[in-house]
């Protein structure tokens, strides 16, 4: 605010509003502030470089505002317009979510099957993790119940409607215990009590995790996070570096190690 202040003629100043935006909506959860902010963008500034991110960043709005269908326009938009880019593979991937979330999984999994993979790590991890997740769980409509309850968790966690999202997974794994879905119900039932701080809670379903499901995709994550949870939440040394290492040891190919290996060293004051 200081630099809009200081500097309103200043190129940058679109992409410092627009990041304003990003802040109140994301920080700060002030959805209707954000708006205003990224209208402004939009309406004074279409020729600017933050734009499209802020449309993009309106159809997010739309989205945790349970408003689908506007989102769905919104991205659509963004993606026809950009067309290539890391904007445009962002809003794609959103278009697959909007899709995964409404029960639409043959068109989310033809999504994320063109999207480019190489764009940005993070978006590629995201669209892959979401097309594995079709992929091994997606059947004939009539039984697809297990992934739309699961799909329904995903969105009311989004939407930080954290009690809907943890009654529903709780109805998944009462109704479908035995189904290839409950690896993925319980990662996110863990993450999500962490979200609304129940850490001790969260931390013994990360910890329980590799026992139960010790071939799944988010193992060595969820001892990552129970190790992150007794480092910066619980100030847990030892029981960090602990768990920091037993991820080394038991998932030495993680792509989590080195990060896991660098905090090692923090806390041990490695060449300090």
């Amino acid at each position: 605010r200081i630099f809009l202040q200081e500097y309103p003629s200043h190129a940058a100043y679109p992409e410092v509003l627009q990041h304003i935006g990003r802040l109140q909506q994301e920080i700060f959860y002030a959805l209707g502030d954000a708006e205003s902010t990224l209208k402004e963008v939009i309406e004074k500034f279409p020729a600017s470089m933050a734009f499209q991110e802020a449309n993009f960043d309106m159809g997010r709005i739309a989205v945790l505002r349970d408003e689908l269908p506007k989102a769905r326009l919104i991205f659509s938009r963004v993606e026809e317009e950009l067309r290539i880019g890391e904007l445009a593979e962002r809003a794609r991937f959103e278009l697959a979510l909007i899709h995964f979330y409404q029960g639409e999984f043959d068109a989310a999994l033809t999504l994320t099957q063109v999207m480019n993979e190489n764009t940005s790590t993070d978006i590629a991890n995201d669209a892959i993790e979401l097309k594995v997740l079709l992929f091994e769980n997606k059947g004939p409509d009539s039984l697809n119940a297990p992934l739309n309850l699961y799909a329904d968790a995903s969105l009311a966690a989004r939407q930080r409607l954290h009690n809907k999202a943890l009654s529903t997974l709780d109805s998944l794994m009462l109704q479908y215990g035995n189904h290839p879905l409950m690896d993925d119900a319980r990662f996110l039932k863990a993450t999500t009590l962490r979200e609304i701080g129940r850490t001790e809670e969260a931390l013994a379903a990360f910890l329980e995790f590799p026992l139960i499901h010790p071939e799944s995709f988010f193992v060595d994550r969820s001892l990552f996070t129970a190790a992150q949870i007794y480092d910066y939440e619980l100030g847990k040394e030892e029981l960090a570096i602990e768990t920091y290492s037993r991820l080394l040891n038991e998932y030495s190919g993680s792509l989590l190690a080195s990060q896991a290996r660098e905090r090692i060293r923090i806390l041990r004051g490695d060449g300090i």
